[in-house]
């Protein structure tokens, strides 16, 4: 009798292995699929919250059939498998648009369908039921492990990268640093150009911020356009002045970043070298970019004012969640209110505080705010949106508007605090247009009727009243955005491209 009690607490604990190995391919499956832009810390949260759902689903199935281990792991991995498609399955139907679907309707829908399939496998025999759940555990085990062999060469790459990504701190020397301007680099992610707000969001107020510009002294390029429209390709294109191939993997243009031509050259003559980077930040950008060989990491500068501990499992979590039958309640989940309240002060700190910050010169200041880039959490007088609205695309001509306003109040800033006597260059500049790619899943589209040219047009100004006869001209390749620097500051022989 012990025996056999022995046996059958070993065949349940056996049997909820299945439902918990779905749960492990979807995540090792969907982290395998970002890995270049993930550390894998960011995966426990969003495992062990699904991996409690396993569970429970695992035990009433236990508790509903008595007796019946390998039909129960059969019931509960067969409902876990409708649990974790879910998402997808809704966002076809919207797409699709044969019926009008709900959550609240289809959700039912699959939960008495996962109730049906787990009757229908509890008829199966014991000898069937564990035969079909070796099959299947061992198939489940085989893509875990595929999966796996995925991601180690990648991880391995990332720790090879971040170990060579030392920040060191430099020191003028010998240098003659007199006379020399500090150097602004503001990229502010996916502003569209003037052109696309012009023609497809029918906003001629985007003269009146041209005209501002002029006004302070800046010269404004039209129609410039990215060589593509990804953000890391474009900041290692213009940080080496020099043509990358554009289908490389996140992992290789992160080693053109931390180490660049650009800022190389500044630090030979002897200036500070100041980051704020929020592309590698681990909310809303690529979570595994090494840092940048700065001399000084603003980041460590902004304090976010109200920020709560809410984070429950961070972005990969909600990329997760959203394919699941969680998919409902994230669309109420205050995305990443962590990263959300730093993003709005780093925005603030940017616009208010970095001019006045005390540091070395001359300087080389690089900013890039994913601003206005999603989330759109800004209307155009600067109030706040809710969290259901931070990736509809409805709502970007809004924070556009606004930081209009962010960068206009940026420049003047610096150009207030700045020697009058040796003005500093300031380069305004959108790694790449709106680029309309949808909101990662949450089921709400892109723009309509987008034309793919409108992704690389950029806004690109430029502040230099002491390089008057710098060659800048409308449709200039953002590449040669420090060619034309050095060569006017420097002397130096840079051909333009």
């Amino acid at each position: 009798m012990i025996g056999e009690q022995k046996t059958q607490s070993i065949d349940y604990l056996l049997g909820g292995l299945l439902p918990l190995f779905s749960v492990v391919f979807l995540v090792v499956f969907t982290y395998a699929t970002n890995a270049e832009i993930l550390t894998l810390s960011s995966i426990w949260g969003i495992l062990g919250v699904l991996s409690v759902i396993a569970v429970l689903v695992y035990i009433l199935w236990a508790l509903l059939l008595k007796k019946k281990p390998y039909q129960s792991a059969l019931a509960a991995f067969l409902f876990m498998i409708l649990f974790l498609i879910y998402g997808g399955v809704y966002n076809l139907l919207v797409k699709a648009d044969f019926v009008p679907i709900r959550h609240y309707n289809l959700l039912v829908l699959v939960i008495v369908l996962g109730r049906y399939l787990g009757w229908a496998v509890s008829k199966i025999s014991m000898e069937i039921s564990k035969k079909l759940w070796v099959l299947l555990i061992s198939l489940a085990g085989i893509l875990v492990l595929f999966n796996l062999a995925r991601i180690i060469p990648v991880e391995i790459q990332k720790r090879s990268q971040l170990s060579h990504a030392v920040i060191t701190q430099t020191t003028p020397g010998e240098v003659d640093t007199s006379g020399k301007p500090d150097i602004y680099w503001l990229i502010f992610d996916e502003f569209a150009g003037f052109d696309v707000m012009r023609d497809y969001f029918h906003y001629p107020e985007i003269d009146n911020f041209i005209q501002d510009l002029e006004n302070l002294g800046f010269q404004v390029v039209e129609n410039s356009h990215a060589s593509s429209y990804y953000t890391l390709h474009q900041i290692a294109t213009r940080l080496n002045y020099e043509p990358l191939p554009s289908d490389l993997n996140e992992v290789e243009y992160y080693k053109y970043i931390t180490e660049n031509k650009v800022m190389n050259e500044l630090k030979s003559r002897g200036y500070t070298s100041v980051v704020l980077d929020e592309a590698g930040s681990a909310e809303l950008g690529f979570q595994a970019k090494p840092p940048m060989n700065a001399d000084i990491h603003l980041e460590d500068y902004v304090e976010s004012t109200d920020a709560s501990s809410s984070m429950v499992f961070g972005s990969f979590g909600l990329l997760v969640a959203r394919q699941t039958m969680l998919a409902p309640l994230t669309v109420y989940y205050n995305f990443e209110n962590e990263g959300i309240a730093k993003h709005r002060d780093t925005i603030y700190f940017v616009s208010d505080e970095l001019a006045n910050l005390d540091l070395p010169e001359p300087k080389f200041v690089y900013s890039h705010l994913l601003f206005p880039h999603m989330p759109f959490m800004f209307t155009e007088n600067g109030t706040y949106l809710e969290s259901p609205y931070h990736h509809d695309w409805d709502y970007y001509l809004g924070q556009y508007k606004f930081s209009v306003k962010i960068i206009l109040r940026t420049v003047r800033s610096i150009l207030d605090e700045s020697d009058p006597q040796n003005p500093p260059i300031i380069i305004l500049q959108s790694d790449h247009g709106a680029r309309s790619l949808g909101n990662n899943g949450s089921g709400q589209g892109g723009l309509e009727n987008y034309d793919k040219e409108y992704r690389t047009s950029i806004m690109f100004a430029l502040y230099a009243p002491n390089c008057p006869e710098m060659p800048l001209r409308d449709g200039i390749d953002p590449i040669n955005t420090f060619p034309l620097v050095f060569n006017c500051l420097f002397d130096m022989d840079i051909p333009y491209q």
